[in-house]
C-alpha cells in the first residue's frame, strides 16, 4: 500500500535551483582559490592549500561548471585528485600549524600527525 504523502508541499524543481548570480559568485571565488590550492609542499603552503580546499569544498563549484562531481572537478582544475585534496583538508583541520610551522616536515609526516 503506498504511503500517504499529502503533507508534502508541492514546490517546482526550478525553485530549488540556484540563481545565476550565486553560480557566478561561487565560480569566481573558486577561480580565486585555485592558485592557492596548487601551491608547493612546504608546511605553510600545505596549510594554505588545505584552507583553500576546505573553502572550495564548502562552495561546491562543481554544481555550476558542468563537472557535476568533486572528483571530476579536482581532475580538471588541480594538480592532484580528490583523495589527496581530502587529505590536505584533514591535515589542516587536525594538525596545529603552530606545532609544525618552520619545520622540515613533508606531506607524509603531516598525514601521520593528522591520524594521531
Amino acid at each position: 500500500m503506498p504511503k500517504n504523502r499529502s503533507n508534502r508541499t508541492s514546490v517546482p524543481r526550478s525553485a530549488h535551483r540556484d540563481s545565476s548570480e550565486e553560480a557566478h559568485r561561487v565560480l569566481q571565488r573558486a577561480e580565486e582559490l585555485k592558485p592557492r590550492a596548487n601551491l608547493g609542499e612546504t608546511v605553510e603552503e600545505i596549510f594554505s592549500k588545505g584552507d583553500a580546499l576546505a573553502e572550495i569544498d564548502a562552495l561546491r563549484p562543481w554544481r555550476f561548471d558542468g563537472t557535476q562531481s568533486k572528483r571530476k572537478w579536482c581532475k580538471k582544475h588541480l594538480n592532484y585528485g580528490v583523495g589527496r585534496a581530502n587529505q590536505y583538508i584533514l591535515i589542516t583541520r587536525t594538525v596545529l600549524l603552530s606545532r609544525v610551522a618552520g619545520t622540515l616536515l613533508y606531506f607524509e609526516h603531516l598525514k601521520v600527525l593528522a591520524r594521531e
